[in-house]
């Protein structure tokens, strides 16, 4: 770096012709602020004028990054470009990372080395780039996420009808893949979803009726695929890295501790609302609707 010799603890390595570097090496040697947060898994990174924040590739929320700028109005989102965890230690794309964050990145075949060329930056912390609502926003989707047993109480729409249910979700780890376990009670029927998400970003899909007598009968899911409501029903409209955007936020009010918001994405039909309690930062009810995905979910929270 400017001559001096930087050592990395990580090795860099090459997939589908991508350079992936250790993203805490990358960050030291530029002075780049990183931060990682543990409930939703996201990598941040903030030079004076930007921010990306990238989600893991293995993840049941929606997998992607965001790049804001301070003096820009609108992000750019990335569907599916999150990092790769080996060893350990969290794997970034070198030349996208750094060209985004208005970089240099020159490649020399002969040698086969990369040269870097930008200055080394100021300290910034993510507040900065969020309002007071953003972040309230942000931090109760991240808390919802994070946890690994609630109870909904609400509708679905399911084969064009809106149905009421009640379901019971379980997330866990594996040593190779997340699992989460859904129950649901859809009047005097029950059925059981089943999601896994292995590390190589396969995911398998299951769903079951239960039988009175306590046998599961398979749902034939030819006509849903991985589409079926059950597998989504904790899907907000903005879960995962789409939080983080730069979305429309209509303030609607509060009611008593809660704070209600309506949210409209830039680039879609979708409708969501969300009550989030203000002194714990949790959220407590949301509504998801999107014509286009024909998705309805409009839930009250219970946290076990």
């Amino acid at each position: 770096m400017n001559g001096t010799k930087t050592n990395f603890i990580g090795f860099p390595f090459l997939k589908n012709n991508v350079t992936y570097i250790p993203v805490r090496d990358l960050a030291n040697a530029f002075a780049i602020e990183l931060t990682y947060n543990t409930n939703d898994k996201t990598v941040s990174l903030y030079t004076d004028n930007k921010i990306i924040i990238i989600s893991p590739q293995q993840s049941f929320e929606k997998i992607g990054t965001v790049i804001i700028s301070r003096d820009s109005d609108k992000d750019i989102y990335l569907i599916g470009q999150g990092y790769l965890s080996k060893n350990n230690r969290s794997y970034v794309p070198l030349r996208f990372i750094m060209e985004s964050l208005d970089y240099n990145v020159k490649y020399e075949d002969v040698n086969k080395t990369i040269t870097i060329f930008g200055t080394v930056n100021k300290k910034i912390t993510e507040a900065s780039f969020y309002t007071e609502e953003q972040a309230l926003i942000i931090d109760a989707l991240r808390n919802f996420e994070n946890e690994n047993k609630i109870s909904l109480v609400g509708s679905v729409s399911l084969a064009n009808k809106v149905k009421n249910i009640q379901a019971e979700i379980t997330k866990c780890s594996k040593n190779s893949s997340i699992v989460e376990d859904i129950k649901v009670i859809d009047g005097d029927e029950q059925y059981f979803a089943n999601t896994e998400m292995f590390d190589n970003n396969g995911i398998s899909y299951s769903l079951s009726k239960i039988k009175t007598s306590g046998e599961k009968e398979n749902v034939n899911l030819v006509s849903w695929g991985s589409n079926h409501p059950y597998f989504y029903l904790t899907n907000t409209g903005i879960s995962g890295i789409k939080k983080y955007r730069k979305n429309k936020i209509e303030d609607l009010g509060l009611d008593g501790k809660i704070q209600r918001f309506a949210i409209s994405n830039l680039d879609s039909d979708e409708i969501i609302k969300l009550g989030i309690d203000v002194d714990e930062r949790k959220l407590v009810d949301y509504t998801y609707k999107s014509t286009a995905k024909n998705i309805y979910n409009n839930f009250v929270i219970q946290y076990k």
